[in-house]
C-alpha cells in the first residue's frame, strides 16, 4: 500500500506510477490531514510512504500523522522522498526511530530529484527544464518499484552524528520563525475558484467575500500558490515574477 502526500503533484506522480507497476493501491494522506482522522489501514503488500523533503526530512505533519496511525498487516515500510536536490540528507535519522515506534520494519529511504516548487526560497525553472528533470525522475521509478516488489532494501546509509544533532534545531527554528501564513496575499484577478481552499492540506484557507483568507496553520506546502490558475497568490516579495509549478498527472498506459 502506497501512502502519499503531495502539494504540487511530484510525490503523487511517483506514488501512482509505482502503484501501477506493482499493481498496488494508493492512499492520499491529505484526506486524513484535512479531516483530522488517523489512518487505520491494512495491507498485504509492504507500505511505501512517498512525500517531499521539508528541511532535510519528512514534513512535520506527516510525522505526526504516522505516529498516530495504525498500519496493519505487512510489517515492512519503505520511504521515497521527492526533492529538488541530490539526496535525502537527514531524513534517515528521523525515519528510523519513527518506524521503530510504529512497530514496523524499516526497509530504507530513497530520493527522487524532481522539479523545484518552493517559491519562497528558490526559483522555479521553465517548462522545458522541468520537463527534462521530470523525465529523468520517471526513468528511475521502475527500479524502485522492482526493489519493493522483490523485497529488497532501499538505501540504508546512516546520517553522521554532527549532521544529526545540528539539523533538529534548524528544523525547529524554521518551523517556528519562518513558516508563517501572514505574508500570503492576492493580487487583482482572483476568480473565487476555491482551488486554493480545496488544495490546502490543513484547511487553512477560507473564501470570505469571494477572496481567500489564510488562517494560522501553514506548512508552506505551496499548493495554493502554485495551483492558482490565475497566478495571483503571492508570498510577500519572495514570489513576485517567479514561475509556478504543478506536475503532470500520471496516466496509465
Amino acid at each position: 500500500m502506497i501512502l502519499y502526500f503531495s502539494a504540487t503533484g511530484n510525490s503523487e506522480y511517483v506514488a501512482k506510477n509505482i502503484a501501477y507497476i506493482n499493481n498496488d493501491q494508493t492512499v492520499d494522506m491529505s484526506f486524513y490531514l484535512k479531516s483530522n482522522q488517523i489512518m487505520d489501514l491494512t495491507s498485504d503488500s509492504p507500505y511505501l510512504v512517498v512525500c517531499p523533503i521539508y528541511i532535510s526530512t519528512l514534513p512535520t505533519i506527516i510525522i505526526e500523522l504516522l505516529k498516530k496511525s495504525k498500519l496493519n498487516g505487512n510489517k515492512n515500510i519503505y520511504f521515497i522522498m521527492t526533492c529538488a536536490g541530490s539526496g535525502v540528507s537527514g531524513a534517515d535519522a528521523f525515519i528510523r526511530p519513527l518506524v521503530k515506534d510504529m512497530g514496523l520494519i524499516y526497509r530504507g529511504v530513497e530520493h527522487l530529484s524532481m522539479p523545484q516548487n518552493y517559491l519562497m526560497f528558490f526559483t522555479v525553472k521553465n517548462k522545458e527544464e522541468n520537463d527534462i528533470k521530470m523525465q529523468e525522475a520517471i526513468s528511475k521509478i521502475p527500479a524502485l518499484a522492482d526493489k519493493i516488489k522483490n523485497n529488497l532494501d532501499f538505501n540504508m546509509d546512516k546520517v553522521d552524528f554532527m549532521h544529526k544533532i545540528s539539523i533538529k534545531p534548524v528544523i525547529w527554528m524554521f518551523d517556528k520563525f519562518f513558516i508563517k501564513p501572514k505574508k500570503f496575499y492576492i493580487k487583482d484577478g482572483c476568480i473565487s475558484c476555491s482551488i486554493c481552499v480545496n488544495s490546502c492540506p490543513l484547511n487553512n484557507i477560507k473564501l470570505i467575500d469571494g477572496k481567500p483568507i489564510w488562517g494560522k496553520s501553514c506548512v508552506h506546502c505551496t499548493a495554493c500558490i502554485n495551483r492558482c490558475p490565475k497566478k495571483v497568490i503571492e508570498y510577500g516579495k519572495k514570489t513576485l515574477d517567479k514561475n509556478r509549478y504543478v506536475a503532470i498527472k500520471f496516466k496509465e498506459n
